[in-house]
């Protein structure tokens, strides 16, 4: 019982992708500063790219390569910052993908073949740990690159459809209302 438990907890995901936020004051909690951001301005999405120095209820200061800019919430439509892999285990996983595989093999071959020798164990021991450096350096390398932008914000214009009853003493009728 307790196995099917804890594999059932490791099968459950630890933290979803998260969804944007919609309004200045959650964007204080998320966002990054002195971090590569992406801000869409509306209504035209003209996108301009830089670091966020500063966050306030309602407005970002972004420094750019063309100087230093604030941005009203109003104005923006979308923020997107470069996002780091939080956990960094790319050389803690290639490490295990590395080295796992020879540990059981090995422990394969000395079980049908005996006690083994020590320049046996030696070299053994050596090549395992040499295919596990190998892929912690190559999971190190992959989770380094792996910078994908990540959306923080959105402003979306509501959307929605009202009705409303026209009567008079000549009609009755009614009147929809689009809000896209």
């Amino acid at each position: 019982m307790r196995f099917i438990i804890m594999a059932s907890a490791l099968a459950v995901p630890v933290a979803a992708g998260a969804q944007p936020v919609e309004s200045f004051t959650e964007l204080g909690a998320v966002i990054e500063l002195y971090t590569d951001t992406e801000v869409t301005l509306g209504p035209d999405n003209e996108v301009v790219t830089g670091t966020v120095l500063e966050i306030s209820d309602t407005s970002l200061i972004l420094l750019t390569p063309d100087g230093l800019f604030e941005f009203n919430e109003a104005r923006i439509r979308r923020i997107r910052q470069l996002w780091d892999d939080p956990n960094r285990n790319g050389g803690v996983v290639g490490f295990a993908l590395g080295a796992i595989p020879w540990v059981v093999l090995t422990a394969l071959a000395w079980q049908d073949d005996g006690r083994p020798k020590g320049t046996e164990v030696f070299a053994q021991v050596a090549f395992t740990a040499a295919s596990g450096v190998a892929g912690s350096l190559i999971g190190a390398a992959i989770d380094g690159r792996n910078r994908a932008p990540r959306e923080l914000y959105r402003w979306e214009p509501k959307r929605h459809v009202s009705m409303s009853p026209l009567l008079s003493g000549e009609r009755v009728g009614g009147a929809v209302t689009i809000t896209w």
